[in-house]
């Protein structure tokens, strides 16, 4: 049964259990790949599909990789250019060192664990727990076992939590012992942070009822776990949820034509031979040669027609492209045609990237300078920094145009960075469209500096004299 409610000093607090498990869960499977894309369980049967038919299609169904490393796109360079962290302080500098306790990990590889499942789920939580020992001495100062640490709940892994009026997080309730009973018997324990209506901050543990267990009061002088929303909420009084859903749905759907057309082309592998003539005459010999009646027709294959396949596959490609434009990754910027397109998606990229690493720097700072303060004192002040700058990801596609300019024949780098607009002029072998894009690109800046100073090709890159220039 789940957690209804807390009772805490004598006063009842209702508790919101998390209502989409499904969805959740769903989300980590199209994620890792696992769960019901690799049983198979995902599928949908044909009508009049037989038992045979459908788990040869379980058995041979493939999920590629695709909805990883496009999400992972989205976050990957808020975390490739590299956090600046200073602290004076040696304690963090140790917890941040090592903060999960996990060998090789240090707070960024936490922090980006937890941002991207945060964009998977929509919400996630984090606690930061006091030390499993107590320092006796400086030596234990790097001790992992003397530090705090951090621990990232996911929604589905909680047994419920409550808002305040304000709508921050006043509860949060998960599964922390699964304790023996005997008779090979074991009974969860769940852990409780709380902050009662006075105001004060408790943690203690409840059993599968919301009935206290005695001796487990922890008191705190804060309320060490935070909440980090990437979507807004569906309901005022409901944490997010998952921002990206209907993309992951749109893989699901490619993962379903794609066992429609795996389907297809293992039917038309076994095609049907026919020919008019009397069947019982035909023969088999042993050289695998069939011997057909005289004056019978020519032997020929027939199989169910394939044109539906190529149709199925166009729209499968059309699914990637939607959900990638979603994502706004650096595949659905170098898919667009239009260099006027891929320019706004890279602009729309680098926004959402400077947001993302604005509420991340903001929710580490959160963790390290407030929680972290809970269990190592001192007038200590970490400063934290998150990179603004992102590379563009079109100028690798971008540039093709200006290759072209730039190796005509006609002009140095130099002179066509000068020039601009006005070396559409004097350029060989330009498209119409290839032109657009030159004024898209150059008028945009995107150009700039992105290629190597080359030696002059029939022209003097330090003439000033626009019209010679243009005269090559």
């Amino acid at each position: 049964m789940p957690i209804e409610k807390i009772n805490w000093d004598g006063v009842d607090y209702p508790i919101t259990q998390v209502d989409n498990i499904s969805d959740l869960n769903f989300m980590e499977d199209c994620y890792f790949g696992e769960g019901g894309f690799r049983t198979g369980q995902y599928l949908e049967r044909y009508p009049r599909e037989t038992d045979v038919g459908f788990n040869f299609r379980k058995k041979i169904a493939t999920f590629p990789d695709v909805f990883r490393s496009e999400f992972d796109a989205l976050v990957d360079p808020i975390f490739s250019k590299g956090v600046t962290r200073e602290c004076p302080e040696n304690l963090v500098l140790n917890f941040l060192a090592n903060p999960r306790k996990r060998l090789g990990e240090t707070m960024t590889g936490a922090m980006e664990e937890i941002t991207k499942t945060g964009l998977r789920l929509g919400t996630v939580f984090v606690v930061t727990s006091g030390p499993d020992t107590v320092p006796q001495s400086g030596l234990d100062d790097l001790n992992r076992d003397s530090l705090p640490s951090l621990l990232l709940v996911k929604p589905q892994q909680t047994a419920g939590y409550k808002l305040n009026e304000r709508g921050g997080l006043q509860i949060l309730i998960y599964l922390e012992n699964m304790v023996a009973v005997g008779n090979n018997k074991v009974t969860p324990q769940f852990r409780v942070f709380l902050t009662d209506i006075s105001g004060a901050y408790h943690s203690f543990l409840v059993n599968e009822a919301g009935a206290y267990i005695q001796g487990s009061y922890v008191p705190l002088n804060g309320f060490p776990v935070e909440m980090l929303e990437f979507n807004s909420r569906y309901k005022e009084y409901k944490i997010a949820r998952p921002k990206y859903y209907n993309v992951a749905k749109k893989f699901l759907r490619m993962y379903l034509l794609t066992s429609n057309v795996d389907d297809g082309y293992w039917k038309n592998c076994f095609a049907i031979l026919v020919y008019h003539g009397n069947a019982d005459e035909v023969e088999l010999g042993n050289d695998s040669i069939l011997q057909a009646p005289v004056g019978a027709t020519s032997p020929s294959y027939i199989a169910p027609p394939t044109d539906h396949l190529k149709q199925i596959e166009s729209t499968m490609e059309t699914d990637k492209e939607d959900a990638q434009e979603a994502l706004t990754s650096a595949q659905a910027a170098a898919s667009t045609a239009s260099a006027e397109a891929r320019i706004e998606i890279d602009r729309r990229r680098k926004e959402i990237l400077t947001g993302l690493s604005e509420k991340v720097q903001a929710f580490e700072n959160v963790i390290v300078n407030v929680d972290l303060r809970l269990f190592i004192t001192g007038e200590w002040v970490c400063e934290i920094a998150y990179s603004r700058e992102f590379d563009s990801v079109s100028s690798s596609d971008t540039i093709d145009v200006y290759d072209k300019v730039a190796n005509s024949g006609m002009v140095t780098e130099d002179v066509v960075r000068k020039l601009g607009n006005k070396s559409i002029d004097i350029l060989p072998n330009l498209s119409e469209k290839e032109k657009e894009d030159w004024k898209l690109l150059n008028e945009s800046g995107e150009l700039a500096g992105s290629m190597s100073d080359a030696p002059a090709i029939g022209a003097n890159p330090d003439d000033d004299d626009d019209d010679n220039d243009e005269e090559g």
